[in-house]
């Protein structure tokens, strides 16, 4: 840096400072344009420091464990969901027959209603209890999930902070951060009670029209 002149002369004085001002602006300028050198300098005295470049490698290992942990559960997420979409159009094909099959049927009347109603009650059963644990096992999967994602983020921003800190990283940071907060609870309560609606409803609405089909004042006795 320019050392000021011994000189009392004022216009010398200022002549010194607007040197040394512009020396500076140059460096921060050159700081600026250089970003790839100033990360290059940080690593380097990550490195030369034991207890920042542990961190540095412990942190970029859990990370790339984080990420290889995200990847599998993604998978059987959505192996789970594909399950639970399978499982309930199974069951909504499998009550359209019953339903078809009591329309075109000339040979039921109203006391063998009981089979086609029973068959279709049975299969709701099987199909609302099956729902409900697809469910829960997806919801516990999904939680998983947003946690490992939520981590890998927090890995993420430490490791971008460590390298653009480097020896001035500063270790009071992770008090800033903030918790993640538990808003899923109350949504996935929502989705899982009206899927579990949506079925009872769906279950009683073609048991109904089974029983009024095959009783109702239209319908014809068999053989006739």
């Amino acid at each position: 840096m320019l050392e000021a002149s011994s000189s009392s002369d004022p216009v010398d004085a200022v002549r010194v400072v607007n040197q040394e001002t512009v020396v500076i602006d140059i460096i921060n300028e050159k700081a600026v344009k250089n970003p790839h050198e100033a990360k290059a300098r940080h690593l380097f005295d990550i490195r030369a420091d034991k207890n920042l470049n542990c961190l540095l490698d412990d942190w970029q290992k859990e990370f790339k464990v984080a990420r290889d942990r995200i990847e599998t559960k993604s998978t059987r997420t959505n192996n789970a969901k594909n399950d639970l979409y399978q499982w309930i159009g199974f069951f909504s094909v499998f009550q359209g027959v019953i339903l078809t099959a009591v329309a075109q049927s000339t040979t039921l009347g109203c006391q063998q209603s009981w089979a086609p109603a029973a068959l279709s009650l049975i299969a709701s059963l099987v199909t609302v209890v099956s729902v409900h644990f697809k469910l829960v096992n997806y919801y516990r999967l999904d939680a998983n999930l947003s946690k490992e994602s939520h981590q890998s983020v927090l890995l993420h921003d430490q490791l971008a902070e460590l390298r653009a800190k480097g020896k001035t990283f500063d270790f009071s940071w992770f008090d800033k951060r903030s918790e993640r907060k538990k808003e899923l609870k109350g949504l996935n309560d929502f989705f899982y009670w009206a899927a579990i609606s949506a079925l009872v409803v769906f279950s009683a609405i073609i048991l109904l029209c089974c029983i009024l089909l095959l009783c109702g004042p239209h319908r014809h006795k068999p053989g006739t």
